[in-house]
This record gives C-alpha cells, structure tokens and sequence, in this order.
C-alpha cells in the first residue's frame, strides 16, 4: 500500500513529504522515502532521505524541540506484522 505524511521535517519553513510505497519485488520491503518541499529543487528532485529496515508507517511527525519534527515510524517485525515504534530524526543533511 501507500501512504503519504506531510511535515516540516527540515526546519525550513515548507511542508516536506513522507511517502510509503509497497514492497520492493526484489528486496521484499517497504520504502519511506523523504522529498524537499518548497525548495528550488522542488519535490521531483532526488529523495532527501530514506529510511529502511520495512517501515510499515510513519504515523505523524512530533516536534523536536529543535525547529524540526520528526517522524514516529512504526517498524515491521520481518513476517508482516508491526514491530517496533522509533522516531527518526532527520536533520538538515541529505544521504
């Protein structure tokens, strides 16, 4: 399935965009994947980040305390189910 955050992940002022896409077909895991908003580049540039390790969810962004909100993410387990709940910080720089 697909579902789509968005928050003001880099401090920037613009809304960015958290996308879950379906299972890769060949890594068999899901994807969330992190685009600039309101940025020269614009949200067709390269993802901003992405964080692995089958995100089932990212549920809401939490403000930080730095300017900043994070993602709280809900991790799969490895059989298809939930695992763990972790907030990921993403900060200002791209990978």
């Amino acid at each position: 399935g697909l579902g789509v955050l968005t928050a003001d992940l880099d401090g920037d002022g613009c809304d960015d965009l958290a996308v879950r896409t379906a299972p890769d077909r060949w890594l068999e895991r899901d994807t969330l994947t992190v685009l600039h908003g309101g940025s020269a580049r614009g949200l067709g540039s390269a993802p901003w980040r992405r964080i692995g390790r089958s995100p089932v969810l990212a549920e809401r962004a939490v403000e930080a305390g730095d300017g900043r909100q994070d993602l709280l993410v809900t991790e799969g387990d490895g059989d298809g189910g939930t695992g763990k709940r972790r907030l990921v910080g993403l900060g200002e720089s791209a990978s």
